[in-house]
């Protein structure tokens, strides 16, 4: 499942089980938009334009079925473009900051593949190592790209497809990679968020946590602008009689938590799954599903 926000807060699309994408408004509760996904099992990545005209799904929940991304007009619901990789199922997807470029991958062979999102065109074949644990990023522009791998993170220039960086990163797992304009970097792990330098691999900021807790990340966003970071997760309390589900949101150029929202549970009643956040403190939503 996923969901996620329209850059002026009016719409929020979520993914189901049930093969469709369902487009919110979010002042009314009621369906602006069903769109209709591939019947062998859905979607279970949404990616939404920064100017809310196009929404991009794709990403089988079953990793042996390979699926095409789909470019919707978000106002209309009529499909624009399919996006099929010449080769390797579709895995990863991530759709630059300004909207220009998405960026799809697959763990079953390297290689990443950078695509125009207005016209749905393959603009380039990326030679980059990917595993089954490995995120994947572009730059507005597509001047970037990011893979991570065996415990390193991977930048190649998209105009030639060139690695440019190997930026060691230990034991850690990425969750989450995310382009703040071209220089700077915002990683994700389970547990804490760290700002990196592109060019020297050096970690300027710290967002998050400081990883002596029992809070885990569960899901996380960058805002539109890049100047918010979002994340959910829960923590256990009373010897595992309760879990508290929390969703935050932090100034990345500061690391300064901006607002908090906190939910206590019975044992096993709720689980937070996925978060998303907009232009906003205001437009923070997080989904919350039986679990």
């Amino acid at each position: 499942s996923d969901v996620q926000i329209f850059r002026d807060g009016a719409r929020v699309v979520t993914l189901g089980t049930d093969a469709r994408a369902v487009v919110w408004r979010s002042e009314s509760g009621s369906v602006a938009q069903r769109l209709m996904l591939p019947a062998d099992g859905g979607h279970s990545t949404a990616r939404v334009h920064p100017n809310g005209s196009l929404l991009v799904t794709g990403v089988s929940p079953d990793p042996l079925l390979d699926s095409p991304a789909l470019v919707w007009d978000a106002a209309s619901g009529e499909l624009r473009h399919r996006l099929r990789q010449p080769t390797g199922r579709m895995l990863l997807l991530e759709m630059s900051p300004c909207g220009e470029k998405l960026v799809t991958a697959g763990y079953d062979r390297d290689g990443v593949f950078l695509w125009s999102v207005a016209t749905g065109r393959l603009d380039r074949e990326l030679a980059m190592p990917v595993a089954w644990n490995s995120v994947v990023a572009v730059s507005s522009g597509g001047e970037r790209v990011l893979t991570s791998a065996l415990g390193t993170i991977y930048i190649a220039s998209g105009d030639t497809g060139s690695v440019t960086k190997e930026l060691p990163f230990g034991d850690e797992t990425l969750m989450m990679a995310a382009f703040l304009g071209s220089d700077r970097l915002v990683v994700s792990t389970s547990i804490q968020a760290y700002m990196l330098d592109v060019e020297s691999g050096r970690r300027v900021q710290s967002v998050g946590f400081d990883g002596q807790n029992r809070e885990v990340f569960d899901s996380m966003a960058v805002s539109p602008a890049g100047d918010l970071f979002a994340a959910c997760g829960s923590r256990w309390e009373r010897r595992g009689q309760f879990v508290v589900n929390w969703a935050k949101v932090w100034d990345v150029s500061t690391g300064r938590n901006v607002y908090s929202m906190l939910k206590r549970h019975r044992r096993k009643t709720i689980s937070a799954c996925s978060v998303a956040v907009g232009p906003g403190t205001s437009s923070l939503a997080d989904d919350l599903a039986a679990g």
